[in-house]
């Protein structure tokens, strides 16, 4: 997944200079990931070996689910933890451990979880940066949008596409329509 974020620093060191450079993790995670859409939809165009395909697609299946489905049922978890704290709810490692397997459940309903995965928030390093994990499922959905408009090869998509690539921070606001 290096290459989405490889290009967008390439445009962004070659067109800013140093203390403009640096973009928000937000636009970082939508140039990312359309990159890595594009490539892939431009591999599967050429590629005719049926198991190299399965890859390809099995690779995008798993990154919609993991930034999209996944970071979402982190943000919701986050968001109740944070609730809790702002409604002066007193919160222990219980209650945090709970409200996770509580999530779980609910995102993975039809899916026997084990015991040992509601301590999975622990190992999380994203919850010490508050409001961080709905950046990766708002920039995914966003990175679907401008790539299949590229793609189909919508006037001025690319072009803008680029653009926002090459501004690296010096503009905090981006608009592709």
């Amino acid at each position: 997944m290096n290459f989405g974020h490889t290009m967008h620093s390439y445009y962004s060191n070659k067109s800013q200079s140093v203390n403009n450079s640096n973009y928000t993790i937000m636009v970082a995670e939508v140039a990312s990931t359309v990159n890595e859409i594009i490539l892939a939809e431009n591999i599967l165009k050429k590629e005719t070996d049926i198991e190299k395909r399965k890859n390809i697609i099995a690779e995008l299946i798993g990154t919609i689910t993991s930034t999209l489905v996944r970071q979402s049922m982190f943000a919701e978890f986050e968001k109740k933890i944070h609730d809790r704290i702002f409604m002066e709810v007193p919160t222990v490692y219980t209650d945090v451990t709970n409200e996770y397997e509580e999530v779980l459940k609910k995102y993975f309903a039809n899916i026997t979880i084990d015991e040992k995965h509601k301590y999975e928030w622990l190992r999380i390093p994203h919850f010490y940066n508050p409001y961080y994990v709905y950046k990766y499922a708002t920039g995914i959905s966003s990175a679907i949008y401008i790539a299949r408009n590229i793609l189909n090869n919508k006037e001025g998509y690319l072009e803008k596409y680029l653009e926002m690539l090459k501004t690296g921070g010096k503009v905090r606001k981006y608009r592709c329509t």
